[in-house]
This record gives structure tokens, C-alpha cells and sequence, in this order.
């Protein structure tokens, strides 16, 4: 899912950029922390260790780390985009889009 995307689903097209970075920041933390809790479990430590420098060199891009997921790791990836769009239907909830 793109960030443009999550901004749509959440309504959020129209805020400045100031506030969807500060909604996708808080979003990808949100994902990664729910995700961590239980990914460790379906990652080795090798794949671990390339996911986390990817988050790193692509500053957490949803859609960039659900794909290195759906392709290395399918039901990570799966586990990962239900968590995105979990919180995504939270998030969209609480801002009564």
C-alpha cells in the first residue's frame, strides 16, 4: 500500500505534509511495533537483520517492506498487511473518516 493510499483510505489527501508525515510516522511505528511482537517468529535472524536495514534505507515505507515481505516471506507479508490495514481502520476510526 502506498502512502498516498493510506492517505486516501484515511481522508487525509488534503493536510498539509507536515501532518501525513506525522500520521505515516506514527502508522509505521505502530505497524512495526504490533508486527515485531509476532513476526520474530516467521523471520530467521538473517531475515531479520535485511528487513530491518531495509525499513532503515527506506525510512519504514509501508509498501516497500509489505513487498520484500509478500516475496521472501509470504505469510509474514500477509501478517504485515493485515496488521496495516488493522491500523489503518484504527486510525480511520478515531479521525471518524
Amino acid at each position: 500500500m502506498t502512502h498516498e493510499q493510506i492517505f486516501e483510505q484515511l481522508g487525509v489527501t488534503g493536510a498539509s505534509d507536515e501532518v501525513k508525515q506525522s500520521i505515516l510516522h506514527n502508522l509505521v511505528g505502530a505497524v512495526e511495533i504490533q508486527f515485531a511482537s509476532v513476526g520474530d517468529e516467521l523471520l530467521t535472524e538473517e531475515q531479520d537483520e535485511e528487513l530491518n536495514k531495509l525499513v532503515d534505507a527506506h525510512d519504514g515505507d509501508p509498501s516497500v517492506v509489505g513487498e520484500w515481505l509478500k516475496t521472501y516471506i509470504p505469510e509474514a507479508g500477509q501478517l504485515y498487511q493485515a496488521i496495516l490495514e488493522d491500523e489503518i481502520a484504527r486510525l480511520k476510526s478515531w479521525l471518524g473518516a
